[in-house]
């Protein structure tokens, strides 16, 4: 089995849910752990632990991480509402969930035991900012490098733009990208073609779990949160799912080495740029979308036995 943790950003598109999904339904992972990351881990949390409970796996244990980026800013959009305590309140968290707990420790103590108690055997896949990546690294580079290998969405390998995950934090990123462990990144280049339409979320709509029940609630209230009032089409779209997945079938994607490097400096910052003075990194350059939605479903359709 596949000894693996996830540190998801959980809660705001509805991609992440479903890669935990996926996770959990893949009988070769054993997850070790949980871990979540930006601007209120404590609710992202408890989306999990529900999630977890409703799929009948709350022996997995959950942590909070870091809601701040390394600089300290966090964006905040007009959509937004923030608690009591100040922090921006997750999109997909419900009150319903404030009975749910984290597991005692901060997320970099959780990766670097991890990866400490099974050198070498562990994958870190990370689907969101990386700031407890980034903090686990600041805090024990050597011990960090006894992880197996890190598979990650995050980047857009074409230069044109920066992606979400790099761009809110892309001093973490630089301090991953650079850090000597083995990475292979399934950036925007081909997740965008991993998107449900009508013909996905019908199909999913015939399947039920109490588990998938909840997140097809979730996807809803994005897909009416992002449709209306003018704007133009959008549909759910899977970056995170296809990074698991590939975890496990590495023909979904092709994929190239190539030296990437973090642009830090403003006008081009956050963006992942290949050059010369980049770090090796797998970097997926081509999808069999077909495959992808075969598995997608192959994996909705067991987690609703």
């Amino acid at each position: 089995m596949k000894k693996i943790i996830i540190d998801t950003d959980i809660g705001d598109d509805i991609d992440d849910a479903f890669a935990l999904l996926a996770a959990l339904a893949d009988d070769d992972f054993e997850i070790l752990g949980i871990t979540t990351v930006f601007k209120n881990t404590a609710e992202r949390t408890k989306i999990v632990k529900r999630i977890l409970k409703l799929a009948g796996r709350e022996g997995v244990p959950v942590f909070s991480g870091h809601d701040e980026p390394v600089n300290g800013y966090i964006p905040k959009w007009d959509y937004e509402n923030t608690e009591p305590d100040g922090k921006i309140r997750i999109h997909h968290y419900r009150d319903d969930m404030a009975s749910e707990r984290a597991d005692e420790g901060s997320a970099e103590d959780f990766i670097l035991s991890a990866a400490e108690k099974y050198p070498g055997e562990v994958t870190l896949i990370a689907l969101g900012p990386l700031t407890n990546i980034a903090a686990a690294i600041k805090k024990d580079p050597k011990k960090f490098l006894l992880l197996k290998e890190a598979r990650v969405m995050c980047g857009q390998f074409a230069g044109t733009y920066p992606e979400w995950n790099v761009r809110v934090d892309p001093e973490a990123a630089d301090i991953f990208f650079t850090c000597g462990l083995k990475i292979t990144s399934v950036g925007l280049d081909v997740t965008t073609k991993c998107k449900l339409y009508k013909e996905q979320t019908d199909a999913l709509g015939k399947l039920s779990s109490p588990a998938l029940d909840l997140v097809k609630q979730m996807m809803n209230v994005w897909i009416e949160s992002n449709n209306g009032d003018g704007k133009p089409q959008r549909y759910p779209t899977m970056h995170d799912p296809l990074c698991v997945l590939c975890v496990s079938d590495g023909d979904i994607c092709g994929f190239e080495e190539v030296k990437v490097a973090v642009t830090l400096e403003e006008g081009r910052r956050g963006y992942t740029e290949t050059r010369e003075d980049g770090s090796p990194v797998a970097v997926a350059k081509s999808i069999n979308a077909d495959k992808f939605y075969e598995k997608f479903f192959e994996a909705m359709k067991k987690i609703s036995v």
